[in-house]
């Protein structure tokens, strides 16, 4: 066809006009007027459906399809530019152009009526509605775009008439305006911007009155009218906003390709491209280097995605768009091998690098077009090119890994900065690449799956969105040069990726799924402990955990069917079984044939369980894999070590739990149920405790999830009572069944149970449903069907479910439309689905984890223990209620209180103070009672946790008897030797006690509620002292002193709550006279601070003092207080106070005769000295000493009153200075006779020690020659008090001489005073005075004190040897004052540590406590002063120690049993103290300890070891057993010492050996059968008649073979308590490597040591009998012939590893005559070098590997203890 044809258009006529007069014709509508009708038009907001509105009349525009100018025609209209007469030559172009015949030529033909004029009869003949008639009669449209001829021509508006119906409609006169005009109410026109379409202008009609309304804020909500005058947005047809996007789209293409084809040049010269706005060269004018500008990409990409969502994309024309891909792809292809590293932080170099990342970020926008273009046409393969897919893949891995990627993972203080500092000034560039890159990534994961042959970038981009996920993103904004939340978004748009690929390509599943396991170690910090992936309502989760729901989810999804040709679909059935009706698709998926909609029940179960294999399998086993890596990795891994697994795992179920009950996550339910399952089995038959505590823990955590998901229903169905829906009651009947018998059962899956409500939920979502919503819905069908058809095969169940198994097969293939049976609202749906989790088989374990939790509390690891109990607290937490449903569980727990670990007795403890006490009881008063038992556990952590649980109870409880066993248990702790168990004691009762009252006192002092607090107080501190007044007096002393402490911020407060407290005790001892407890208390008030008793007060406890009854305890212990009393507070009193203190002087004047005991003399004497200081009556008190004195000189007196006499006379000259009387004293003595008062009453008092005179004076006289000695120690020194004193202590003290005992106890009192004495005093010097003042006191001072230093150093030397040879040589009660004296002298620098050091050693490892615990507290005293000293020592002292265990406590044992906890070492307080040294003396020692037990082999023959040295053996091995290490290296150094000592050992083996066969025909047999039952082996007993010579060798070498055993059967036992399973040099090696040298070492639990503490004595009781050493004998050569374990040294110094471990046992069967189970022979003649047997195979170089237990030991003998 030459031309194009023309087109006539022909406008019908009007038909003809209906009845003026049919207001309600029959067609039903009636004629509206204008202003009704107007309501109905776009101009008027309304209801009505955009489709019924009458729409703008606006120009249409022919969108031509594929006209867009070629290049040549482009090229030579460029040529017209270049002529001359350029215009004139276009002109005639342009009319050339019109003149063409081809030009379709367009002829509007209108009707004869319509062409002339619009009359009323034209407008009723065309059909119209009344309201499009009205509406045209109305207005007057101009088709066609006002001329500049136009605007001189303007007609003023005019309203036009009212029209009144019924009638027909004039035609209204419209009047012309300028284009830029628009006419106001009053007609005036107002000038406005020129629009670029056709105004259409509506006359307002008469009856509109604009002061009638009011302007409105213009808002989305109530715009009628644009700004620029042109239609709202909403009035809009999809239709017509496709067109404008469609022709703006076009308008742009037109302009690209026309600047593309001015800057290529086409037909004529290049044109600069720089002149236009649309290209930009990144190639300094390379071909390749013209590329889209930032801003046309971003148009191009808004306007392509508008497209694609309009579905537009293919009206396009196909040249075009193909023309764009082609502009693009340069730009794609360079983005792969852009180098985005910054070299340097020149500025040079960082615009280079800027101008990079531009280039890189046009790049990736092109790509970004390019996919648009491939969405747009996803299905045309020749659309499809997969080389741009493989540019786009590159260059999203190579920007984000050599730019992106470094960026995020930059940090300033890294040691390369470049990309740091070059981000930092370029923030904006790079988060502008990193945004584009988001969304190319989103687009090319949606390529992957919905553009047909997008499969060929599936594995580089999966594998980028694995990566992405766990990049390590900064910890902080300071460390992130973009932000942490911008990485983070990029994380999840990496993860939506992930799962769009997951869910396309099943066949991709597994490698995805290995990817971001084996990526699970990268997972970054900040991403395990923020969660920021919201997973709901106020739930945040980790975006791992979300990833792995979504993941499962995703393989339960229905994938749609793939179209494929019918030859292909053929083949693959042929490939099915015959029995088989499935298709398998290119998926991987398993397609079902089409099937008829009627079929029978049997159909349906069978074509359920095919959807279950075909959904929910291979989504079972997913949730199962992850579950199972993440176990198995977290199972070898802990919370604190390098590996993050054990950490991901327990976030992982956290993050389940905490979105359980969402329904949007079903698959958190099934990962629980996989995990519970696989931890209770792990609980169960898990070999290490690691693994079970892991177990265990998880376990608490879900258990406890479960008790709270159960206590949430009820308040979530209490929520929707108020609800008056359908569904909301029948929730709430289910709920009410559910609670009463315990569940659902598998009435829960029927059509009125609570799956088939949130299905229907899933069923109604409306609008454009979300992948994540997509996999949530196919889980919960696929997981719903596997229930039903679980329940169909159980025979037990009697329930019909076929129309359920009929709706699960609609909802699993439905296609779009199914209708809900119920209408869930989101509310209910929630509701509805935690009553779906609670039937479901996760929230029906909680029984099996409770009975697993349970049973782990009886196992024999005591890890596995504690962690058992700490999960069973975090259950109670939630649900108190199962110690009553299970009473088992609280005996275990009681249980678990006494266990000899610590570790589980804390745990225990804490369960039983939070959750079983509180149930009151038999359960309180049993847990009260363990809790404060615990409260003096040997365990400083056991003993913390207890007090603490004890004051939270004090605090609570308002019992006043178990408050006050509380306080006494805490008040007994401050004499703990423990520091910190006394400051935690201290701190707890200024807590409970002092603070309360202190601030009541403080702001109320007379008010009732601190009168009532201070009597609280007292009666709380006298229940104490009323309970043990030996005992708790000197603790209340303790607490007020520690309440006076002036450095306290409290120090006021607490001063005057003593004041108040001392008040309110006298007046208690006013109200109930003869009452200890106040005048107890009152005691300790005045010893701690003697100013807090007033004066006044004193006169209220002289009646103690006249009411004395000789003989009776009542009325004495009254006196003693109340002395005691006075004692302590009279020297602060002055003469003001001279007739109270007469009185007192009267009545202790009247006392002193009816007392009978030193205790009570002493502090009436004190008392009397103190009130003669103030009254000055010394007349009165020397008349007193002189009686005394005169009545002891009268010869002829009886005992009793002489020993009276010597009593008082000893207090007298004690405390009374007696020296200062010498003037009164002159008068009454001979001259010649008297030097001084002390010494006249030593005269008088040392004959009365004579022998002759009865025991009871003797004692007496001593402790009165004692005490005056005390006071002036010079007397010591005189050779016949020295002679006295000492010739006592010379006595013997054996258990017949009980006299003797009884004077050497009383001769050590005396110097047990006397420096300790001098030690309190000196001490409270130092306390008292500065450094430089008690310097210069030392150097000088009043000559009486250097008198009795002098004396006193004097004496010391004698004093010490006595002390020490009865210390350790006595067996008595006299060890305990010799100790004290020892260690007083020792404290006060008065002997070289060298000369006592031992003996503490040996005090420390009494079985008396008292004496122990002074032996310990001497020994830390000098080994921190004198440590180097001590070092030197300590050998010596431990062979004094077994000294004084051997003879004195005939105990040569080195241990003790300490209960179920083991074996105690009687060396361990000694070995503590040792380990405050440095770790290189601590092995020093423990060599040392081995090497004096070693047997020298050089002397081996001539001398060997006495029976002594074997119990020393077994005493320092035993110690070394059962010590407690601290450091692995020093375990291990020990073990290695042993190990070295028997590999030294081959000559006594060989000597041993050699004398069992040169005297072998000497040994005569005779085999004596055993009793089995009875424990007696058979023996073999020898005739002693015919060998006694070998008898004795037999002995000696015997010694010796126990000695080695000892040291092997030792390390035998380290190597097993401490589970060290390799070999020892190997372990040391590896401890080092691994910096692990100060780690503590970990005892196996279950091992008490009892194993080695038979074995160890049965080595030493072989040597008491005769056939006992020969029968040792040979199993020692036995042994050191197989034992492959220790390294052997022969005697030219090579070594050879094949010892075995000794095993202990010398009650061995008789051997056969041809002893057999040897390896090898040791041939060595006594004197000579041993050589061995030349093996099979020549020896290696290095020695053999051998394990640390002996292969013949029983393999269950290592918890056999």
């Amino acid at each position: 066809m030459a031309g194009r044809p023309s087109i006539q258009v022909n406008v019908p006529p009007a038909p003809a006009r209906q009845s003026p007069d049919m207001t309600n014709g029959a067609c039903g509508l009636g004629q509206l007027s204008p202003d009704r009708a107007l309501q109905f038009t776009p101009f008027a907001q309304s209801v009505i459906p955009l489709s019924d509105r009458i729409p703008f009349p606006q120009p249409a525009r022919v969108l031509e399809n594929g006209r867009v100018a070629t290049s040549q025609e482009r090229a030579q209209a460029r040529l017209l530019f270049q002529q001359p007469n350029t215009e004139a030559t276009i002109r005639n172009k342009v009319v050339d152009l019109l003149s063409r015949p081809d030009i379709t030529p367009y002829d509007f033909r209108l009707p004869p009526a319509a062409a002339s004029n619009r009359s009323t009869s034209t407008v009723s003949n065309l059909g119209l509605s009344p309201l499009a008639r009205s509406v045209l009669n109305m207005t007057k449209p101009d088709y066609r775009y006002p001329t500049p001829d136009e605007d001189n021509e303007t007609t003023l508006h005019k309203s036009a008439p009212r029209a009144k119906m019924p009638g027909p409609l004039p035609t209204p006169t419209e009047p012309k305006l300028k284009p830029d005009q628009q006419p106001t109410q009053d007609g005036t026109p107002v000038k406005k911007p020129t629009p670029n379409k056709v105004v259409v202008q509506v006359p307002a009609p008469d009856s509109f009155r604009r002061e009638d309304y009011v302007t409105v804020t213009d808002s989305p909500k109530r715009r009628k009218v644009s700004h620029d005058g042109t239609a709202p947005q909403n009035t809009r047809t999809q239709k017509q906003l496709s067109d404008e996007a469609l022709q703006s789209f076009q308008d742009l293409l037109n302009d690209v390709f026309e600047a593309q084809d001015l800057v290529d040049g086409s037909g004529g010269d290049t044109y600069n491209f720089k002149s236009t706005p649309f290209f930009e060269d990144l190639d300094n004018g390379a071909e390749s280097g013209l590329t889209l500008n930032s801003q046309i990409l971003a148009r191009l990409r808004e306007d392509l995605r508008k497209l694609l969502n309009l579905r537009r994309l293919t009206d396009v024309p196909a040249d075009a768009m193909r023309r764009l891909h082609d502009i693009c792809e340069p730009a794609i292809e360079k983005c792969q091998t852009l180098n985005l590293r910054p070299s340097s932080n020149s500025e040079d170099d960082q615009g280079q690098w800027r101008t990079r990342l531009h280039q890189a970020d046009n790049g990736l926008s092109s790509a970004i077009v390019a996919l648009y273009i491939m969405l747009g046409h996803s299905q045309d393969e020749s659309w499809i090119s997969t080389e741009v897919l493989r540019w786009t893949s590159n260059a999203l891995v190579n920007v984000l890994e050599s730019c992106l990627v470094p960026i995020i993972e930059a940090r300033p203080d890294s040691t390369d900065t470049n990309f740091w500092k070059s981000a930092s000034s370029s923030v904006d560039s790079v988060k502008q690449v990193l945004s584009t890159t988001k969304r190319l990534l989103e687009l090319i994961g949606t390529a992957c799956v919905d553009v047909k042959g997008g499969e060929s970038s599936v594995n580089a981009i999966e594998f980028l969105a694995a990566k992405l996920i766990f990049v390590q993103n900064a910890s902080n904004e300071k460390n992130s040069v973009l932000g942490l939340q911008v990485y983070e978004n990029f994380r999840k748009t990496a993860m939506a990726t992930l799962s769009k690929i997951y869910a396309r390509f099943p066949r991709e599943r597994q490698a995805i799924l290995d990817e971001i396991l084996s990526s699970l170690d990268k997972s970054p910090s900040t991403s395990r402990s923020a969660r920021t992936f919201k997973a709901g309502e106020n739930q945040s989760i980790q975006l791992i955990s979300a990833l792995f729901m979504q993941l499962v989810q995703t393989t339960a999804m229905e994938l749609p069917k793939q179209k494929s040709k019918k030859v292909k679909k053929v083949h693959q059935k042929k490939s099915t079984p015959p029995d088989s009706d499935k298709d398998v698709n290119d998926d991987g998926h398993v397609s079902e044939d089409d099937e008829d909609d009627t079929m029978d029940e049997n159909e349906s179960f069978v074509r359920l369980d095919r959807k279950v294999n075909q959904l929910f399998q291979p989504a079972s086993k997913s949730a199962q894999g992850i579950v199972q890596f993440l176990v198995d990795k977290a199972s070898k891994t802990t919370k604190t070590g390098d590996s993050p697994y054990r950490n991901i795992l327990d976030l992982l179920v956290e993050d389940l739990i905490a979105v359980v009950d969402l329904p949007d996550w079903p698959s958190s339910e099934f990962l629980l149920n996989v995990l519970a399952a696989i931890m209770l089995d792990m609980a169960k038959n898990a070999k290490t405790a690691s693994a079970k505590n892991m177990a265990l823990e998880s376990l608490g955590v879900m258990g406890s999830a479960i008790s709270k998901l159960r206590d949430k229903l009820p308040a979530v169905v209490t929520s929707l009572k108020s609800a008056g829906s359908g569904v909301s009651q029948q929730l709430i009947r289910l709920s009410e069944t559910h609670k009463q018998q315990g569940g659902l059962q598998h009435s829960a899956f029927a059509m009125s149970g609570p799956f088939v409500m949130v299905a229907d939920h899933f069923l109604s979502m409306s609008g454009k449903i979300t992948l994540h919503q997509q996999s949530a819905r196919g889980w919960f069908a696929a997981y719903f069907a596997f229930l039903v058809s679980q329940t169909t095969h159980n025979p037990s169940v009697q329930l019909d479910l076929s129309d359920v198994v009929d709706y699960v097969l609609n909802m699993l293939s439905m296609s779009g439309e199914f209708n809900a049976l119920n209408d869930v609202s989101p509310n209910s749906a929630k509701a509805v689905y935690l009553l779906c989790v609670l039937n479901l088989p996760f929230c029906q374990r909680l029984s099996h984890i409770v009975k697993a939790l349970s049973s782990s509390l009886t196992s024999e690891q005591a890890q596995v223990k504690s962690r058992s109990l700490k999960s069973i607290s975090v259950i109670l937490e939630s649900d108190s209620s199962l110690l009553d449903r299970d009473q088992s569980v609280a005996d275990d727990v009681f249980k678990c209180a006494s266990d000899d670990s610590a570790m589980v007795r804390d745990s225990a403890l804490s369960l039983i103070a939070r959750f079983i006490i509180s149930r009151g009881g038999i359960l309180e008063k049993r847990g009260m009672e363990r809790l404060l038992e615990c409260a003096g556990d040997e365990k400083v952590g056991v003993q913390k946790r207890a007090l603490g649980h004890l004051k939270d109870i004090y605090l609570q409880d308002q019992r006043p008897a178990l408050k006050n066993r509380i306080l006494q248990v805490i008040l007994k702790r401050l004499n703990d030797p423990e520091d910190s168990i006394v400051s935690l004691a201290e701190q707890i009762l200024e807590d409970i006690l002092i603070r309360p009252a202190a601030n009541l006192v403080q702001s109320s002092d007379q008010t009732a509620a601190a009168v009532v607090a201070v009597d609280d107080l007292a009666a709380g501190l006298m229940a104490c002292v009323t309970t043990g007044a030996e005992t708790f007096v000197p603790l209340v002393k303790k607490l007020i002193l520690m309440m006076l402490r002036y450095e306290k911020k409290s120090f006021a407060s607490n001063r005057q709550l003593a004041v108040r407290l001392v008040y309110a005790l006298f007046e208690k001892i006013i109200a109930t006279e003869k009452t200890r407890a106040p005048l107890l208390v009152l005691t300790a008030l005045a010893e701690a601070d003697p100013k807090l008793v007033p004066p006044l007060q004193l006169s209220k406890l002289q009646v103690y003092l006249s009411d004395l009854q000789k003989g009776s305890d009542g009325d004495l212990f009254m006196f003693r207080s109340a002395v005691t009393i006075f004692r302590l507070v009279l020297p602060d009193l002055s003469d003001t106070h001279k007739n109270l203190l007469r009185e007192i002087q009267d009545r202790l004047m009247q006392a002193v005769q009816k007392l009978g005991r030193r205790l009570e003399l002493d502090a009436v004497m004190q008392c009397l000295t103190t009130i003669d200081g103030v009254l000055q009556n010394t007349d009165r008190l020397v008349r007193f000493g002189k009686s005394v004195l005169e009545k002891l000189a009268v010869p002829e007196m009886k005992v009793e009153t002489r020993i009276q006499l010597l009593q008082i006379a000893g207090a007298f000259g004690k405390h009374t200075e007696v020296d200062r009387f010498t003037t009164a004293f002159r008068g009454l003595m001979p001259v010649e006779k008297f030097t001084s008062v002390s010494a006249l009453m030593v005269k008088t008092i040392l004959p009365l020690t004579a022998e002759q005179l009865p025991l009871n004076l003797r004692l007496t006289a001593l402790e009165s020659l004692g005490a005056v000695c005390q006071a002036y120690p010079a007397h010591l020194n005189k050779a016949p008090v020295k002679t006295t004193l000492f010739d006592i202590l010379r006595l013997s003290f054996d258990s017949s001489a009980y006299d003797n005992q009884k004077l050497i106890a009383v001769v050590l009192n005396i110097f047990d005073e006397l420096f300790a004495t001098r030690a309190a005093a000196k001490e409270q010097s130092s306390k008292t005075q500065d450094g430089e003042e008690q310097a210069l006191k030392q150097m000088g001072g009043d000559v009486r004190s250097q008198e009795q230093d002098s004396a006193i150093n004097t004496i010391t030397p004698d004093v010490t040897d006595a002390v020490l040879r009865i210390s350790l040589s006595a067996s008595s009660e006299n060890i305990l004052p010799a100790a004290r004296t020892l260690a007083s002298i020792s404290h006060q620098g008065l002997i070289h540590p060298k000369h006592c050091l031992g003996a503490f050693v040996a005090f420390g490892t009494s079985k008396d406590q008292k004496i122990a615990t002074i032996g310990h507290r001497a020994q830390q005293l000098l080994h921190e002063q004198h440590e180097s000293h001590c070092e030197r020592e300590y050998m010596s002292a431990i062979f004094q120690a077994f000294e004084y265990q051997y003879g004195v406590e005939s105990s040569p044992f080195g241990a003790v049993s300490n209960g179920a906890a083991g074996f105690k070492p009687k060396l361990g307080p000694c070995f503590d103290i040792i380990m405050t040294s440095n770790s290189k003396y601590i092995k020093k020692f423990l060599s040392g300890l081995v090497s004096r037990t070693t047997i020298d082999s050089s002397t081996a023959e001539k001398s060997m070891p006495s029976p002594e040295h074997v119990m020393y053996t077994r005493f320092v091995m035993q110690n070394i057993a059962f010590f407690d290490y601290k450091r692995l290296d020093e375990l291990l150094h020990v073990a290695l010492q042993l190990e070295l000592a028997y590999g030294k050992s081959v000559e006594i083996a060989a000597l041993v050996e050699a004398a069992q066969e040169q005297h072998q025909d000497l040994l005569v047999h005779e085999h004596t059968p055993g009793n089995t039952e009875l424990g007696i082996v058979p023996s073999v007993v020898e005739n002693k008649a015919t060998n006694p010579a070998l008898i004795v060798e037999m002995k000696r070498l015997g010694s010796a073979a126990a000695t080695l055993a000892l040291m092997i059967e030792t390390r035998a036992h380290l190597l097993r308590q401490y589970g060290v399973s390799r070999d020892v040099r190997t372990a040391m090696m590896n401890t080092k490597q691994a910096k692990d040298t100060a780690k503590s070492p970990v005892k196996v639990h279950g091992i008490t040591g009892e194993r080695f503490w038979t074995k160890s004595n049965e080595i030493v009781s072989a040597l008491e009998s005769d056939l006992g050493v020969v029968q040792l004998c040979k199993t020692f050569v036995s042994a050191m012939s197989i034992d492959d374990d220790v390294e052997l040294t022969t005697g030219d110094g090579t070594a050879n590893r094949d010892t075995p471990v000794y095993d202990g046992n010398v009650s061995m069967p008789a051997p056969s005559a041809t002893p057999g189970g040897r390896k090898r022979k040791l041939n060595a003649t006594p004197g000579t070098t041993p050589t061995k047997r030349p093996r099979g195979r020549p020896r290696k170089s290095y020695a053999r590997r051998s394990s640390s237990v002996s292969t013949n030991d029983d393999p269950q003998a290592d918890f056999d203890g």
